[in-house]
């Protein structure tokens, strides 16, 4: 009768534990603290848009006959905006609680695995020499549910970003319903002006007794009002010269009019408060425009302001490919905020749009490598755990993103025979070196040995180049972390972790 032991199990929790260490979720918190600023600022543009559509409410209801006809159609394209951002705004917000639902989840089914892998480990800590099948089997579905965890946690990462995304959106429609409420009541603003003079022009005209020289008063009066319109319009900013045309009518009725040629007065008159309402409608268009492009690149620059605020500074320095990122996100930050002070809207977006997603691959690439260094360490610890029980003095370098984890193994020899130099970079191919004479086989019978205390831990250790050693039994060989048996090799045929050694050719090996 036959199954497995307690190595057997040891090793069954270390693949367990490797795997565990995937379910790892470094940027979760980043990128919720991300998208919660940006959905912030969102409520408080709402929060703007809303006081001013109030505002504009009450004005229209002193407005009468055409003027609150036109009041009315501004009032409902403001509302309209509002809508649309607080229904991206909503979106936003369920693409958030999904994202939200699908972590909490992973982290249930990590917490079961948890239980399971202490389960396990507690249990295969007793020193008889019984089989541990139900230590086995416990370690096994533990290893199962932390690869379960690890996808539901991808869902969760998946589902965060298109909140985020979500939250851009309705931070930029925010920013248009802003502006385009904001336009809104500068426009009724100036059409109560001109319904006041308007009735102030009716009462004048109503005392003049000719009949054509009443009219011509009246539309002068009307066009003088219609053009006074203009000056709350920016027109010499996106029209420019259309208002000094029509200036230079206006001025020819005035000189009708003070001529006493009230029938060309009057027919000057009554074409310029249709040149202005075409004028008003090209600046506003172009207005409206404006600001849409100045939100959007607002937008942009707000969301890549939230991803910096919720960068981890540290992570990203210490392990990430581009340890500049953070630095390089807040120059452009500054300079598409200077582009948005020169109106290069345009260079603005693309400037913080292409900051925000280095910035995203760079806390990409740290957390890899940060989880490829827990890989490393968990390597490094077999090593030095079996150069103790071989007897010798241990001693080592944690290592960084650039620099490997070096391990050194000292004999009592004074003259440091037998020593081990091993350096474990983040990647890539593992040097050592055990210094002994050449031609001394002793230290093949060194390495042989810690590639066997290194084999029951569930580590295999093969040597690629012997250097200067004789008698060495292999050539071509790895370290690897793999299952122990084939059964497991095939059910698990991803899981193994392999580093390739490489000894220098120094004096020694």
């Amino acid at each position: 009768m036959s199954g497995p032991k307690k190595a057997d199990v040891e090793a069954q929790l270390n693949i367990a534990r490797n795997v565990q260490r995937k379910c790892a979720n470094l940027l979760a918190d980043l990128e919720e603290a991300t998208t919660a600023t940006i959905l912030s600022k969102v409520n408080s543009l709402l929060d703007q848009a809303t006081t001013t559509i109030t505002a504009l409410r009450r004005e229209h209801k002193a407005l009468t006959g055409d003027f609150a006809h036109t009041a009315k159609a501004l009032i409902a394209q403001a509302e309209q905006a509002l809508d649309n951002a607080r229904s991206a705004l909503q979106q936003a917000h369920q693409k958030a609680a999904q994202a939200e639902s699908l972590k909490q989840q992973a982290n249930h089914t990590f917490a079961q695995g948890e239980h399971l892998y202490e389960c396990a480990a507690e249990s295969n800590r007793r020193l008889d020499p019984h089989y541990r099948q139900p230590e086995m089997e416990w370690a096994k579905q533990a290893q199962a549910l932390f690869e379960q965890a690890a996808s539901e946690l991808a869902q969760a990462a998946q589902a965060r970003r298109k909140a985020e995304r979500a939250a851009v959106e309705a931070l930029r429609l925010a920013g248009q319903a802003v502006a385009t409420a904001i336009s809104s009541h500068q426009h009724i603003q100036a059409l109560q002006a001109e319904a006041e003079a308007r009735r102030r022009a009716e009462e004048e005209a109503r005392r003049i007794a000719e009949q054509q020289k009443r009219e011509a008063a009246l539309a002068l009066a009307q066009a003088h009002a219609a053009f006074n319109r203009l000056a709350t319009l920016p027109h010499d900013k996106f029209c420019p010269g259309k208002a000094d045309r029509i200036k230079r009518s206006l001025d020819a009725a005035d000189q009708a009019m003070a001529a006493g040629q009230f029938t060309e007065a009057t027919s000057i008159a009554r074409q310029i408060p249709e040149a202005v309402g075409q004028l008003e409608q090209e600046v506003i268009q172009a207005q409206q425009a404006f600001e849409r492009r100045r939100a959007e690149a607002e937008a942009e620059i707000s969301a890549l302001a939230a991803a910096i605020g919720s960068a981890d500074a540290q992570l990203v320095a210490q392990w990430s490919d581009e340890p500049q990122a953070l630095a390089q996100a807040q120059s452009a930050l500054q300079a598409a905020q200077h582009a948005v002070a020169a109106e290069d809207f345009a260079a603005a977006a693309q400037q913080a749009q292409a900051a925000r997603q280095a910035l995203a691959q760079a806390l990409n690439s740290a957390a890899e490598n940060r989880s490829a260094d827990e890989k490393r360490r968990f390597i490094g610890q077999a090593i030095m755990d079996a150069l103790t029980e071989l007897g010798f003095q241990v001693s080592f370098e944690p290592g960084s993103r650039t620099e490997p984890l070096r391990i050194a193994g000292q004999t009592a020899d004074e003259q440091g025979r037998g020593d081990f130099d091993i350096a474990l970079p983040l990647e890539g191919e593992v040097d050592f070196e055990v210094n002994a004479p050449a031609g001394d086989t002793t230290c093949v019978a060194a390495v042989q040995e810690l590639q066997k205390r290194l084999a029951e831990r569930g580590i295999r250790w093969e040597t690629t180049d012997w250097g200067h050693a004789k008698g060495a039994v292999d050539r071509s060989t790895t370290v690897e972390h793999k299952p122990r048996n084939r059964e497991e090799q095939a059910q698990h045929p991803s899981r193994s972790h392999q580093v390739s050694q490489r000894s220098p050719g120094h004096s020694g090996h």
